[in-house]
């Protein structure tokens, strides 16, 4: 141990010895140094940037899908309660601030065949991409 900490106080020594012959930091270095740091920040705070708007668009995507769920949620019971003849288009008017969040709009389209209807949820929102949610209601 003790030899361990002779080693290190003579490194110490030898360093500051040869760091002795430099008095300050020259203009350059100084230059050198500040180019370097402003180069370090803007590209950090590039990706901070990056990534909080990254944050920003999954939160609204997770926001559109869940106000798709929610309509879609009360169409299959809608079909439970009031039955499967009342699935029509009519009955499901488009929506401007969906659920209350502004700036979402939520329409509904249903497509009626012979022993199925197809019912579409689209969920949309400026800057975002649609959100939509497919499924397919029997009469069984």
């Amino acid at each position: 141990m003790a030899t361990i900490s002779i080693f290190l106080m003579r490194l110490n020594h030898a360093i500051f010895k040869i760091c002795k012959c430099q008095r300050g930091v020259s203009l350059v270095e100084l230059i050198f140094v500040i180019i370097f740091l402003g180069i370090a920040l803007a590209s950090t705070l590039t990706m901070v940037s990056t990534s909080v708007t990254q944050s920003m668009d999954s939160e609204t995507l997770s926001l559109a899908s869940m106000l798709a769920e929610q309509k879609m949620e009360e169409i299959r019971g809608d079909k439970n309660g009031r039955g499967y003849f009342y699935i029509t288009s009519q009955n499901y008017e488009n929506e401007a601030n969906a659920g209350g969040y502004s700036g979402f709009t939520r329409s509904t389209t249903v497509t009626t065949y012979q022993n199925y209807k197809k019912v579409e949820v689209v969920v949309a929102k400026e800057n975002i991409p649609s959100v939509m949610l497919v499924t397919y209601l029997t009469n069984y």
